[in-house]
């Protein structure tokens, strides 16, 4: 592999090994554990095959802490993007443990089964369309109606556009547009008091 320091490889492999027998020997790993055999696999090819050897064996894994698992599985599976700080192991995602991947039947490659944002931006930006018949045509069907404004005696849809950056995702990093119109069941009363 050109440009690849294979010493960072090797390296990163044998002091994730060396870690894992050191910190198993009380038969736990927690958190406090994970972390440092996360910070020995230097996000790079060699840590990520330690990691999943040891993964791979049904009693090594036994002994690991759900959410020290998860954050494991993590690195053994998502290279930390470039750049990027690592947020993996906050503790919000102690409760939304992360499994592994599975094969997708319908492309053939390895997807995450579970979808977790690490790092990211939102911007929403919220405001009117003057078209209230375009927005109904394209509802029309759905079982939904706008949200009808009245601004200077007309009638206004309300609308909204987000921005996403997501740095660090389970599915890598990507950033998208949606536009939305903010919509109700068809039949709901149409003011409120």
């Amino acid at each position: 592999m050109p440009g690849i320091d294979r010493s960072v490889l090797v390296g990163a492999y044998e002091d994730v090994h060396d870690g894992w027998e050191r910190l198993s020997r009380d038969v736990h790993i927690g958190m406090s554990d994970a972390f440092r055999l996360v910070t020995a696999a230097a996000n790079c090819d060699g840590g990520r095959l330690a990691l999943a050897e040891l993964l791979a064996d049904a009693g090594r894994a036994a002994i690991v802490d759900p959410d020290a698992l998860s954050y494991l599985r993590v690195a053994r599976d998502l290279p930390l993007p470039p750049g990027v700080q690592d947020h993996r192991g906050d503790a919000f995602f102690r409760s939304r443990c992360y499994t592994g991947m599975r094969r997708s039947r319908s492309h053939g490659i390895d997807i995450p089964l579970e979808f977790l944002y690490f790092d990211f931006a939102i911007v929403m930006v919220l405001g009117t369309l003057g078209d209230v018949a375009a927005v109904r045509e394209r509802m029309r069907g759905s079982g939904y109606d706008p949200v009808v404004v009245r601004r200077g005696g007309a009638e206004h849809a309300v609308g909204i556009v987000m921005v996403n950056e997501f740095k660090d995702t389970t599915f890598g990093p990507y950033n998208e547009v949606i536009f939305m119109a903010a919509a109700m069941p068809v039949g709901e009363p149409g003011e409120r008091s």
